[in-house]
């Protein structure tokens, strides 16, 4: 029964706070909802058509001197260093494709030239020289057609050249490096549309003890993309979908059951505030109450009646004395030698709406 009362205290206490507050989410859940339902649009680039270019360098050398570790005529393919006395000259292979979305055909114009130079650990060049070594065309080149174009470089000849402009020049700051750099040009269609690219790749050589290595650099595909604007439905989430009808279904209800409730009246009547308070004080001071069975002696003493259960235990307190509950009349005692104060709780609720219905019946 005091839950049921302290409920409708609560509510009659801050019913209109509580109506607000349902206000304010059933508004959000409203907008979220229309959101959800009409989530409105953004613009996303998408991918029209696309197409790559790519290029890849392949290697070998011929041993052409006698040696005691490879038989002359052996050919070494794509090692991570090779000989200057049993293969001096490199043989490579440079090789362009592409590959598109919607065909095409290309012209390809590639040129391959050996670049030997000296510099130093930052780039910094202090000389170097130009050797041509390929020139290869191509026409009508479809997507997914390698076309490769061959070269040879003597690189222990060009080692020894290098030598030679080092001891011309007195040597220089930087080190001694070749680096094979094959330029190529397409020009065409990809895709029905014109393009015309350029790409550059590079083979680096460097000398070392005895040996030269040949590495790869540059040589990732490019990606050339065509995109276009459009206007796509945002999608909400679930949280969105479930969550806005779930708040405004929530907060309508709250407030048909805040208004249901202020029909059949939650104002609490005076007996039913004063037995509210009786309950808070029974609970709060709950470990200063001790039932005893008093005698008729006691019972029958002078007595004080005390307006509240909360003053009651005050002056015990005071008194250093304990409250004392006779279960069999349900008053509240503090025994003193000089008097006897009482507090006598309220009529139960439910005992009053019962009486209240006895007498209407008779």
């Amino acid at each position: 029964m005091s839950r049921r009362l302290r409920t409708r205290a609560f509510l009659s206490r801050y019913a209109t706070v509580l109506v607000g507050f349902l206000l304010l989410v059933a508004l959000v859940g409203a907008g979220v909802t229309v959101t959800a339902v009409s989530p409105g649009t953004h613009t996303e680039e998408r991918t029209v058509d696309s197409w790559e270019l790519d290029s890849e360098f392949s290697h070998a050398a011929n041993v052409t001197e006698p040696n005691p570790a490879f038989e002359t005529g052996t050919v070494l393919s794509n090692r991570s260093a090779y000989f200057f006395r049993a293969s001096p000259t490199l043989d490579g292979t440079y090789s362009v494709k592409y590959d598109a979305s919607d065909g095409g055909s290309i012209d390809v114009r590639t040129t391959v030239v050996l670049v030997v130079r000296s510099v130093d650990d930052e780039g910094r060049e202090y000389w170097h020289r130009t050797v041509p070594l390929q020139n290869e065309s191509y026409t009508d080149v479809a997507p997914g057609e390698s076309v490769p174009v061959s070269f040879s470089a003597n690189l222990n000849a060009t080692r020894n050249r290098a030598e030679l402009i080092e001891d011309r020049l007195d040597g220089s700051p930087g080190e001694t490096e070749a680096r094979i750099v094959a330029t190529t040009t397409i020009e065409g269609t990809v895709n029905e549309r014109p393009v015309s690219e350029q790409r550059r790749d590079v083979l680096a050589v460097t000398f070392e003890q005895g040996v030269y290595r040949p590495t790869s650099e540059n040589t990732t595909p490019q990606t050339y993309e065509r995109t276009e604007s459009v206007s796509v439905p945002d999608r909400p989430g679930s949280l969105r979908r479930v969550g806005g009808p779930a708040m405004l279904v929530a907060a309508l209800g709250g407030l048909g059951a805040v208004g249901v409730a202020r029909r059949r009246g939650i104002e609490l009547t005076a007996a039913e505030r004063a037995y509210l308070q009786y309950a808070d004080d029974r609970a709060e001071f709950d470990e200063w109450i001790t039932t005893v069975r008093l005698p008729p002696s006691v019972i029958d003493a002078p007595r004080a009646e005390a307006a509240s259960l909360a003053d009651l235990v005050d002056f015990a307190i005071d008194s250093n004395t304990g409250v004392v509950a006779d279960p069999d009349d349900e008053v509240y005692y503090v025994v003193t030698d000089a008097c006897l104060y009482t507090y006598e709780p309220p009529t139960r609720v439910g005992d009053i709406a019962s009486h209240d219905t006895e007498s209407e019946s008779q």
